[in-house]
């Protein structure tokens, strides 16, 4: 490779805690947030999918949530998504508290019942806290009824089992990223006359560390969840072809990191078996056999990456710096069909904590990062779309023509059926709840409904007093998508494309989802009750460019409506209407328009939330 392909600077910043708050859990061998950053902001957009096959502590998955993207994190540790799951969209500093005043840590009976010896690590009472801990919450997961909150205080409690400040609960040892063994924990309690009479009170440390962590989370926004797999990232069928925009990881370097060994206490608070993890985990001993991984892992890289999908690469010196990962990467890649875009060196130096390992500068462990950007060879210009047919073009034209006449006149009473088939070529399919399939799409949007109530009244203050009613509509639909994904592994949800596969934020629809495979629309809105039965108008569709339609397929439209009531304070969701369009008419003054009372008549109404409470 050429050498002008080699920058070499300080791309990120070398200072530790730089990035959002919400980024400050230890991990072995981990990147700081600027690095993935640098790459999201430069090589992908809003919605489109971000990927870390070797997922560690999140750092990617939580940057691209951040940034709008939809994520995928993979790893073999089971510790990734214990991690990384509940920084996502994480609960409020106040329902920790309140769900922290309601564990019960005082049960001394625990202490006779231990698995293994941690007296070393811990004063009594606070082992005593950590090991009703560990049961509470192993007995709401195995029941069930672990929540967000719940996982929250898992994440935050397994990282800070042990560590080398006051902010641990442990006596001084070494940084939280690692565990060292007991009898090397009784060593450095000799050597540096560790005090294990001294209490910790293991609510308030969570306590405070959830309050550090929190500090610049904006929970105005909603930020898009992600998909968690645990698989050998040379096998990953559960990610699509073509799915992936950008890719932004670091592999394990050869056997440099024990991930299993310096997680043990980690594996054990979480009742993971750590020989388990062991057996599967990737840990090469020669060059030769990581490379030839590394080659079956960018072949999978090729197939779920779009056409102009890229890779950035995080690898760097090992073996005191007689091995650079990145010249095999480049290898890998060529042979694989990826093109070297550039290998950026960003320059740095150790921290406290590499000093605490024994690592010295240009001697030990990776003194540089060096990421290797690529991106997929003779990437193919996506196909055009089918030219119109000649009836789809009449169709075009008549409802132009129709509008061009009214000009500032009122056309009433047209079928939304008919208005929606000629402008999209596509058949609106007639809802009848009588049928399996409708009755399943009503299920769906029961519960996505009233996921999205909680979830706006969860969060009080996201919808702030001054935001006009018909403004919030934009803000529910990603909770809606969310509340839709949520209610089964088989119902999807995303904002809907045009005909040429473009994501567009204006105009109907607004989703496009499926529950079954069962293909349906969903037009997301917000209303007074009390304004329910006015002639206000308040569905819109705006005619335009075929290929710019939002409807490109066969499918059920339905209508899901947010009943929002004023307060001093901002809005408040009260219930919810579900509406199936199909039997709607619309008015074109000059777009196609149907007024409130029309669209929530008691008739057409599937499921009024309010008249179920």
């Amino acid at each position: 490779m050429e050498e002008n392909k080699y920058i070499i600077g300080s791309f990120w910043t070398s200072k530790q805690r730089q990035g959002n708050s919400i980024h400050e859990v230890s991990y072995r061998a981990c990147f700081k947030p600027e690095l993935p950053h640098y790459f999201i902001e430069r090589f992908s957009e809003p919605g489109q999918i971000v990927y870390d096959p070797f997922g560690g502590r999140g750092t990617t998955a939580v940057e691209a949530s951040l940034m709008h993207r939809p994520f995928i994190i993979n790893d073999l540790n089971p510790l990734t998504e214990i991690l990384t799951r509940p920084r996502i969209n994480p609960p409020t500093l106040e329902e920790i508290s309140k769900r922290l005043s309601e564990i019960d840590v005082t049960d001394t009976s625990v202490l006779l019942n231990q698995e293994i010896d941690l007296s070393m690590f811990y004063n009594q009472k606070t082992l005593q806290e950590i090991l009703n801990l560990r049961r509470y919450l192993k007995e709401r997961k195995e029941s069930g009824t672990e929540d967000q909150i719940d996982k929250w205080i898992r994440m935050v409690a397994t990282n800070r089992l042990t560590g080398h400040s006051k902010g641990f609960f442990s006596v001084y040892t070494l940084p939280p990223n690692q565990a060292v063994t007991p009898e090397k924990q009784i060593r450095i309690n000799e050597k540096y006359h560790n005090n294990l009479s001294v209490y910790k009170n293991v609510k308030d440390l969570i306590y405070q560390k959830s309050k550090s962590l929190l500090k610049d989370f904006d929970y105005s926004k909603i930020y898009p969840e992600g998909v968690y797999l645990e698989e050998q990232a040379d096998h990953t069928p559960a990610i699509k072809s073509a799915s992936v925009k950008l890719i932004v990881t670091s592999p394990p370097f050869l056997d440099v990191v024990n991930y299993a060994e310096d997680n043990w206490l980690r594996f054990w608070f979480n009742h993971i078996d750590k020989d388990a993890f062991k057996n599967t985990a990737s840990a090469f001993q020669s060059l030769q056999k990581w490379k030839d991984y590394m080659v079956l892992v960018f072949r999978e890289f090729d197939r779920i990456l779009l056409p102009e999908g890229y890779v950035a690469f995080e690898v760097g010196e090992i073996r005191k710096g007689q091995i650079k990962l990145d010249e095999v990467i480049i290898e890998v890649a060529e042979q694989t069909g990826f093109e070297i875009e550039n290998v950026y060196v960003n320059q740095q130096t150790f921290t406290k904590t590499s000093n605490i390992w024994g690592i010295k500068n240009n001697t030990g462990g990776t003194n540089t990062n060096r990421i290797v950007l690529m991106k997929k060879k003779g990437q193919k210009k996506q196909k055009s779309l089918k030219e119109p047919t000649k009836q789809q073009e009449t169709q075009t034209a008549l409802v132009q023509s129709v509008m061009d006449a009214v000009e500032m006149g009122t056309v009433k009473d047209i079928s939304y059926q008919t208005v929606v088939e000629m402008l999209s070529g596509y058949k609106v399919l007639p809802f009848d709840k009588n049928k399996k399939d409708c009755r399943r799409i009503l299920e769906t949007l029961v519960s996505a409904g009233k996921y999205t109530i909680g979830y706006i009244n969860r969060f009080e203050g996201a919808f702030k007093a001054g935001t006009r009613i018909n403004e919030i509509g934009n803000a529910i639909e990603p909770i809606m998508i969310e509340g839709i994904r949520q209610f089964s592994e088989n119902a999807k949800a995303d904002r809907a494309k045009t005909q040429d596969g473009q994501k567009k934020n204006s105009g109907y629809p607004d989703i496009e989802a499926s529950i079954d495979d069962i293909p349906f629309y969903v037009e997301c809105k917000t209303y007074h009750e009390a304004n329910a039965a006015s002639s206000l108008r308040s569905f819109y569709l705006q005619p335009c460019a075929r290929n710019k339609f939002k409807v490109a397929k066969d499918a059920y439209h339905m209508l899901i409506a947010i009943n929002m009531e004023q307060t001093q304070k901002g809005y408040q969701a009260c219930s919810f209407k579900i509406i199936a369009l199909d039997q709607i008419s619309l008015n074109m003054k000059p777009e196609f328009n149907t007024n409130n009372k029309r669209l929530y008549a008691k008739e057409r109404i599937l499921w009024d939330d309010a008249e179920q409470k």
